[in-house]
């Protein structure tokens, strides 16, 4: 029994602008016919007419790139990841300003235009501390080892008549040896700000053996819970004299942290 004639499915290629394919495999320029659909596109038509050679790839190349999408298409894709980029840039630039800049409190944002860190010298301190001090509208707070310095004296009893509230850290051996300290301290203290004598650690905590209790060596001035000043500044006179590097930093987080520290520092605390 002869054998069956292998049976052709194959449809011939239908161009979409229509006519008849003349692509031809034999010279003799007959429609193509194909028995699978492009395996990019689905289309049913020859690799000449399908949707990948209309827009300009080949089966070929596709296949070998090893991923959908066509030439056109992988530059509109380029586009709109380069278009995402710079729109995420231009609002992540805002946020970068602003956390640059720090936390700006309304009653200090017209007065606040320096940079949010600033490193001062003794003199050019005072100057600007006292300044700050005068505006002040709600906390002051100072803690010092040494307090005899006039000027700071005059702006602490003017905030304080002006609804400030005033407090004061410093060190109580130095306040027991006699200083102007002592006379200034108490007109603060009668016009209701709150004063508070204190040591450094006990000697046998850190070295585990009897001696003298340390310093209260801290120097820190915070304002309204925003700015403060850190360095090596006493709160005296002679430091306006002395060579101080001081830090000014405008910042909430770090006055708050700035206010902790130097009270977790602080030993054998009292009032004065």
């Amino acid at each position: 029994m002869p054998r069956a004639k292998k049976s052709n499915h194959a449809v011939e290629c239908k161009p979409l602008r229509g006519g008849r394919c003349k692509r031809s495999r034999d010279g003799k320029k007959k429609p193509i016919r194909v028995s699978k659909p492009c395996p990019r596109c689905k289309e049913l038509r020859c690799a000449l007419h399908c949707d990948c050679a209309r827009r300009g790839v080949s089966r070929r190349v596709a296949k070998a790139k090893g991923r959908p999408g066509h030439a056109t298409s992988q530059r509109h894709a380029q586009a709109e990841q380069q278009q995402q980029r710079q729109q995420q840039q231009r609002q992540r630039q805002p946020q970068q300003q602003q956390a640059t800049l720090g936390v700006v409190l309304p009653l200090r944002q017209e007065v606040h235009s320096a940079a949010p860190v600033q490193v001062l010298g003794g003199s050019k301190f005072w100057d600007d501390a006292l300044k700050e001090v005068a505006a002040t509208r709600k906390t002051a707070f100072v803690a010092s080892m040494v307090y005899d310095n006039s000027r700071l004296q005059t702006q602490l009893v003017a905030a304080r008549r002006r609804g400030v509230e005033v407090e004061i850290l410093v060190d109580r051996v130095f306040l027991q040896q006699g200083s102007w300290a002592d006379k200034r301290l108490g007109i603060l203290k009668k016009l209701g700000a709150k004063v508070f004598l204190a040591s450094g650690k006990p000697y046998r905590e850190v070295f585990g053996v009897t001696g003298l209790p340390g310093t209260y060596h801290a120097k820190a001035l915070c304002l309204d819970g925003f700015v403060s000043y850190l360095g090596s500044a006493n709160h005296s006179n002679n430091s306006q004299v002395n060579g101080e590097v001081i830090w000014k930093v405008r910042h909430e987080v770090v006055a708050a942290q700035t206010y902790d520290e130097a009270w977790s520092e602080a030993r054998d605390v009292g009032a004065y």
